[in-house]
């Protein structure tokens, strides 16, 4: 490291010494997780990408990872009652609520949805679950409900050992529309199709799925979830097509730690120990922060900015990024637009009695404009330049600590 490179890195640290509660930043494990992904970096700038990384730095980077993840694990089940951690698989915390059984990523714990949520996530997940031997993961926005007042959709990620004609049989039966979950969009291995759905086209498409080519190794399936008492939800599934041991190139559509299994099953087929995979993370965040930012669209950016905090172990800025969400309209109006998009659909589709889901979300849609009111005057009152202004300054502070914590190796 140069002389002004160090004196950048130590000025930098200086200045956020005030903001890193002792709870929040574990410098070590901190420092751990950036070393993979500037190792990650690195090895894409090589020549011969391909190559599996081998040697010392790799191998020290992965057991630094098994243990700092296995003490992590332990020290925050003694913090959250009824989780336990997982030694077989470390970096997981577990939690059984019969039926349902839950294993979370230690750096998602503090920020996972509550008990009173989690067994509405495991019916779900069975519901749309598309074969009986997948192993199912709730991701994206949902694993951090605690910091997220409104999540508008629910993701999840399926990873299924069925390819071909069998993956074919078991998506076809998910087009019938028997319960209140109906599946609406299709998408992956070149197709894209809205309703119906059931077409050779997209049966073609589905029997060449196989999961040793990346891009016929993921399925996309969208879902309208009717709740009844409440307005309906947009519902994701993406499909890892896997072999029989699940093993898949689609691995590389997903991330392991934006991922908590929703399944009663003690095998998890794309572990948290992987360096590369961390260092993969780490790397897509900080470049998805980067263009949202610069798109304008500052609440996909904080959001991006939330998750590289959380993997990164510098938690302190959880807070600060809850502020500005809870006291601003980004994520009013995003729910907004949301509502609508789902009148929208319910009135597209040709099914009956969907006229109170209609009403229910065209009244929650008139309930939302008249709290945004009330969220705008407080917005204005706490931030005078402008949310936008804050959101960009937040962003920065973070992008510059990850950069000074890495040692100027990531940018």
């Amino acid at each position: 490291m140069g002389a002004s490179q160090a004196a950048t890195r130590e000025h930098t640290l200086r200045a956020f010494d005030n903001q890193r509660p002792i709870s929040g930043f574990n410098p070590t494990f901190t420092g751990c997780v950036l070393a993979c992904a500037a190792y990650y970096q690195q090895h894409e700038s090589m020549p011969d990408k391909t190559r599996p990384p081998t040697g010392a730095q790799i191998n020290y980077l992965e057991g630094f990872v098994v243990k700092g993840l296995s003490a992590l694990a332990a020290l925050h089940a003694g913090l959250f009652p009824g989780w336990t951690a997982d030694i077989e698989n470390p970096g997981y915390l577990i939690r059984q609520i019969p039926p349902s059984f839950f294993r979370v990523p230690v750096h998602l714990i503090a920020v996972f949805p509550e008990d009173n949520s989690l067994r509405v996530v495991w019916e779900l997940a069975q519901r749309v679950r598309t074969d009986a031997a997948s192993i199912m993961y709730i991701s994206g926005s949902n694993a951090i409900h605690k910091i997220l007042e409104y999540v508008d959709d629910v993701d999840f990620c399926e990873y299924i050992p069925k390819y071909g004609r069998d993956l074919e049989q078991c998506i076809a039966r998910k087009f019938v529309d028997d319960g209140p979950v109906i599946c609406v969009r299709i998408a992956g291995n070149g197709v894209e199709k809205d309703r119906p759905l059931d077409t050779p086209e997209v049966r073609a498409a589905l029997s060449l799925t196989s999961p040793s080519e990346v891009a016929n190794a993921t399925i996309k399936l969208d879902f309208l979830w009717r709740r009844g008492h409440d307005r309906a939800f947009n519902v994701s599934n993406v499909l890892i097509v896997c072999d029989s041991v699940f093993k898949s190139a689609g691995f590389e559509r997903t991330f392991s730690y934006q991922e908590a299994q929703v399944s009663a099953v003690d095998f998890v087929p794309n572990p948290l120990t992987n360096a590369m995979e961390i260092g993969r993370y780490v790397c897509w965040l900080i470049e998805a922060v980067k263009i949202y930012r610069d798109k304008g669209n500052l609440l996909k950016a904080v959001k991006r900015a939330l998750s590289l905090t959380r993997v990164c172990w510098l938690n302190g800025f959880s807070d600060e990024i809850k502020h500005i969400l809870d006291n601003s309209t980004l994520l009013i109006d995003q729910e907004i637009t949301t509502s609508e998009q789902i009148a929208k659909t319910l009135g597209s589709l040709s099914l009956p009695d969907l006229s109170v889901d209609i009403l229910t979300v065209e009244s929650y849609i008139k309930i939302l404009r008249a709290q945004r009111e009330v969220c705008l005057i407080r917005e204005r009152q706490l931030y005078p330049d402008g949310v936008c202004d804050a959101a960009h300054k937040l962003i920065s502070r973070i992008l510059l600590v990850v950069s000074a914590e890495s040692g100027g190796a990531i940018e």
